[in-house]
């Protein structure tokens, strides 16, 4: 058995590590756990192979099976607790699996309520499941192809953004305290209308804002972002192509503090921007969240038509205009 890194793969995602190393590590800590898991001689999955589906036949559901630990009090049952109850349920049977016990939390209990099946099986743990993970659901500007040797996964880009949401140091440099405000902890919706009252947002490189590039951009506050390779830097250029709005905030490691700077000075186009903004996010892709469950529902029908023709996992792009079935009539 191979020695595992003392860098967890999802630290190795903010660290300024080289996107290799980052991939190697992940690699040995599925391996490492693979052979863990098979000790508890679980039956391999070996079905025979079931015909693509077409709209011309009758009951032609598809099922899905969300496997998560953050069912719960956590950002992405926050982002996408009202997703598992949008599906088409003509098309599309949800099941959601927690890894996690029971919290008690609203967001638990609305993904309970809204999946049509929901199992606690807490009493298993991701590591016995890795190795079927066969795709990573995507867009091209996150992880464009180019970058595909990074990623174990297939890649599936889905149109637009990937990004499903709902809705002590003191005098640096010359700047006086009290020009820095650090901010208490807040709920949701509190954090959101504060956001407002800032100027800029500036991203971070190394692991850009994920939940909190949604939060900020929805309470109309612009961001200076600077994608590099890993898909934890490229996430806030993303979101802001997904906004239709805002492309020249992602700019490159000359432009990052001279457009800050250029925006906190000029005062008359940082208000173009965030108007535009503010109009964009009632009617941008980013914020449709229908639009984004059914273009997920057609990555799952590539990805299973795929699978039934007999081939390998390969990389697939999804368009809103699809006539992947069900969307075929």
């Amino acid at each position: 058995m191979s020695v595992i890194s003392s860098v967890q793969p999802f630290h190795a995602i903010a660290y300024p590590l080289d996107p290799n190393l980052a991939l190697e590590i992940s690699r040995k800590y599925a391996a490492y756990y693979s052979v863990i898991s098979s000790r508890f001689s679980l039956p391999v999955f070996n079905h025979p192979l079931p015909l693509p589906m077409k709209s011309t036949e009758d009951n032609n559901q598809l099922h899905i099976r969300f496997v998560s630990s953050d069912f719960g009090n956590h950002p992405l049952s926050l982002l996408m607790g009202s997703v598992f109850g949008m599906y088409d349920r003509e098309n599309v049977e949800v099941s959601c699996y927690a890894l996690s016990p029971n919290d008690w939390s609203e967001w638990r209990l609305q993904i309970q309520l809204e999946a049509e099946h929901f199992k606690d099986i807490s009493a298993m743990t991701s590591d016995m499941i890795s190795s079927y993970i066969q795709y990573l659901v995507t867009d091209e500007f996150v992880s464009p192809t180019s970058f595909s040797h990074l990623y174990s996964e297939k890649l599936v880009h889905l149109p637009h953004c990937y990004f499903v949401n709902d809705y002590k140091q003191k005098n640096l440099d010359g700047v006086q305290q009290d020009q820095i405000i650090f901010t208490d902890i807040a709920m949701k919706q509190e954090h959101i209308r504060r956001s407002s009252l800032a100027d800029i947002c500036l991203d971070i490189m190394l692991c850009n804002a994920h939940t909190t590039g949604t939060d900020v951009l929805w309470a109309g506050l612009l961001m200076v972002t600077l994608p590099l390779e890993k898909m934890a830097t490229r996430v806030v250029g993303s979101l802001y192509l997904a906004t239709r709005v805002g492309e020249e905030m992602i700019v490159n490691n000359v432009e990052y503090e001279n457009r800050a700077m250029y925006l906190a000075l000029n005062r008359i186009k940082l208000q173009d921007l965030t108007n535009r903004l503010n109009l964009s996010c009632l009617i941008c892709p980013l914020f449709d969240k229908s639009r984004s469950v059914k273009n997920l529902e057609r990555s799952y029908f590539k990805m299973w038509n795929l699978h039934c023709s007999g081939q390998q996992p390969q990389q697939l792009k999804v368009a809103d205009n699809d006539f992947e079935y069900p969307y075929d009539h």
